[in-house]
């Protein structure tokens, strides 16, 4: 499988490399990097999609706030970002 560095996949912002990432898989079968934090319900953050589970390939990110009304994504679970490639 294909190396994939943070940069090339802009999961973050340049200026804060220290930022600890998360990385989910979420029930549309994309996997996303937790952006923000929900206090209210910690189980439904602001993430960013950006690669398909499905076809195992990058897709266009999305920023997606899984506590919207009418957001019918949600988290089912963490990944590790070496089983993906991801440096």
């Amino acid at each position: 499988m294909e190396r994939f560095t943070s940069q090339q996949m802009k999961l973050c912002d340049p200026a804060d490399e220290k930022r600890l990432v998360t990385l989910v898989r979420l029930a549309s079968q994309r996997l996303a990097v937790v952006l923000e934090s929900n206090e209210a319900q910690l189980a439904a953050p602001r993430v960013r999609a950006f690669f398909s589970v499905r076809s195992n390939l990058p897709i266009p990110t999305q920023v997606v706030d899984l506590s919207a009304p009418g957001c019918a994504d949600r988290i089912v679970g963490g990944e590790d970002p070496a089983q993906w490639g991801f440096g």
